[in-house]
This record gives C-alpha cells, sequence and structure tokens, in this order.
C-alpha cells in the first residue's frame, strides 16, 4: 500500500506540476496577448495620427488644385474675352478696310480720285482707258533715239514705263498687265 499511496502521491505531484505548468504558459500567453495588444493599439495610434495628417495634406492639395482650377479658369476665360474682342476688333478693322475699298473701287469706276500733291490737289484719272495709257506709252517709246545701244534702249524703255505708270496712277506692274494684254513686248 506504501506504493500505491507513493505512486497516487507521485501522480498527484506530476498532475499539480503539470498543472501550474500549464497555469503559467496559460499565463504567460495572456500577457504575450495583452502585451501584443497593447503594441498593437499604440503603433495603430502612432499610424492614425499619420494617417490624420496625411489626410489633412489631402485636403490641403485638393484645395490647392480646386484654387489652381478656378484660377486657370478664369485666366483662360480672360484669354478667351481678349481674343475675342481682338477677333471683333479685327473683324471691324477689316470690315472698315472693304468699306473703303468699295468706296475707292467706286470712284475709280466714276472717273477717278484726287491724288495728293506736296503743293496741292491734283485731279488724276485713276483709271484711264488702256487705249490712252498705250497710245501715251506708245508714243513715248516712238520718241526715243534710233541710235540708242541696246542697253540703252532698255534703260530708257524703263523710264518710259515709270513715267507713263506714274503719269496714270498705275503701277508699273498693272503696266506690265495693261501691255501683256495688248500684245506689246517693248
Amino acid at each position: 500500500m506504501k506504493k500505491l499511496l507513493l505512486g497516487l502521491f507521485l501522480l498527484a505531484a506530476l498532475i499539480a506540476v503539470s498543472y501550474l505548468k500549464m497555469e503559467r504558459d496559460s499565463e504567460r500567453e495572456a500577457q504575450a496577448f495583452i502585451d501584443g495588444h497593447d503594441i498593437g493599439s499604440r503603433n495603430a495610434e502612432l499610424a492614425m495620427i499619420d494617417v490624420d495628417s496625411l489626410e489633412k495634406l489631402i485636403d490641403q492639395k485638393a484645395t490647392e488644385v480646386i484654387e489652381l482650377r478656378s484660377a486657370m479658369t478664369d485666366t483662360l476665360v480672360e484669354r478667351d474675352n481678349f481674343y475675342t474682342q481682338t477677333v471683333d476688333s479685327l473683324s471691324a478693322i477689316i470690315e472698315a478696310g472693304q468699306k473703303e475699298i468699295a468706296s475707292l473701287e467706286k470712284q475709280v469706276a466714276s472717273g477717278g480720285l484726287e491724288a495728293k500733291d506736296s503743293s496741292s490737289k491734283i485731279k488724276v484719272a485713276s483709271k484711264a482707258s488702256h487705249r490712252e495709257i498705250l497710245k501715251h506709252y506708245k508714243l513715248a517709246v516712238a520718241k526715243l533715239p534710233a541710235d540708242l545701244s541696246a542697253y540703252e534702249y532698255r534703260v530708257a524703255v524703263a523710264e518710259v514705263r515709270s513715267d507713263t505708270a506714274t503719269k496714270f496712277n498705275i503701277t508699273v506692274v498693272r503696266l506690265n498687265e495693261i501691255r501683256d494684254a495688248n500684245n506689246l513686248d517693248y
């Protein structure tokens, strides 16, 4: 019976030691869980501070973007208004120019314009008939001396062209067009 009692005592001691060990491990796990939870809570609090500061930064940047868009929109509207005014004023200038051109064309068609001379106004036929222009030109070329060299003749004809254009208030280019239309090669 001593052996039985000793066996039961050892068994009870073994169970008590196992129970205490299990209790201790359980307390350690509970403490580790609590410590882990506390560390996690602190980390979460620190992360929330960062998140809050990031949210404030995001809100600030969003506000800046809205302000920039508003400023850009205002600038674009101002630019568009400026271009619209410029286009409108250019349209008005072009229209006034076209009216003036039409008026001048009517004056030319009706028989003449007044040209300004440094001393006085001289009435000049701005659109003399091609026949009159060609008649004057041919007569002036015919009056050139016959003994001119080829070079002198070309220079003299160029002067006649210039003088004829000036007299009839047209450009030399226009005179050349009239000459070409009437098959004059000199």
